[in-house]
């Protein structure tokens, strides 16, 4: 399709999206947050940054491909065409060479491996990260935490996701059901955890919304440097769990999830794409 030809389908998607971010930004700021918005270069510059966060510092000389109509309003737009790679662009039955590349293809260009639980391999670059499995008990500034990080005697390079999502009830819905049915077997802990949930449904619709929360953490170093990688993600941990009396985890379910941004649909590096940044 033509980059000058504009899709109804995508302006829709588009106008709901600025809304949605005009109105978050807004709210934030109410709450003494400051925020930015991000254009579409900046943005993918950011997630090539957590794939590769050794090259933060020069992160703004490198510039995507986009598609005409978003180039057109970018202050430096950057086209080129990639050489034929299959039989059949070479024997010219397939022209997708000539449009814009994927953002993946762009992004993700060294080759990247699971090496356990909790650590990833990207390029010269390992990552391991954690979840907090329990919130903090004691609600703390944000900065708090960052303080204590830059106190450490040991210096980190550390980042932290806060996902939140929709459909916290139904998130919990199974948890509800496995805590009356094996209620007997910690009598301390399932009735709580009933009684939490029933205060959440109660306050759903109340002029609250009830969502998911994950908080995981992510620690970076040289893919010689594993040791050194192992004592930063410990002390990063502790630091962690010190910040308002929270518990966490080293085993994640998903590595790349605990160590980017957005949950894969595959747990295999091969998939590695724009969702994993």
């Amino acid at each position: 399709m033509n980059g000058d030809i504009q899709n109804p389908a995508t302006e829709d998607i588009r106008a709901r999206h600025s809304t949605f971010s005009d109105a978050l930004r807004r709210n934030l700021q109410s709450c003494g947050r400051k925020t930015s918005k991000l254009d579409v270069v900046a943005a993918l510059q950011e997630f090539r940054d957590s794939l590769y966060p050794f090259t933060a510092l020069w992160k703004e000389e490198w510039m995507p491909s986009l598609p005409l109509h978003v180039a057109k309003r970018s202050p430096k737009p950057v086209r080129f065409v990639a050489m034929p790679a299959t039989v059949a662009a070479m024997a010219a039955h397939d022209f997708a060479n000539l449009d814009t590349p994927p953002f993946d293809h762009q992004l993700a260009v060294e080759n990247a491996a699971i090496l356990d639980s909790r650590t990833v391999c990207i390029g010269d670059t390992i990552f391991a990260g954690f979840d907090v499995t329990l919130a903090p008990e004691i609600l703390k500034p944000f900065n708090e935490l960052i303080a204590e990080t830059m106190a450490s005697p040991v210096p980190l390079s550390w980042r932290c996701k806060l996902l939140i999502e929709s459909g916290g009830l139904q998130a919990v819905r199974l948890k509800e059901q496995f805590a009356r049915l094996i209620a007997f077997a910690t009598p301390m802990t399932n009735p709580r955890i009933r009684d939490a949930i029933s205060t959440l449904r109660e306050l759903d619709g109340t002029g609250d919304t009830i969502v998911r929360l994950r908080n995981s953490f992510a620690i970076w170093a040289r893919s010689n440097q594993q040791a050194d990688l192992r004592r930063k993600l410990a002390i990063m941990q502790r630091t962690a769990e010190q910040w308002g009396n929270a518990t966490a985890s080293e085993v994640c379910l998903r590595p790349m999830f605990g160590d980017f941004a957005e949950e894969s649909r595959d747990d295999s590096t091969d998939n590695l794409a724009v969702y994993e940044t």
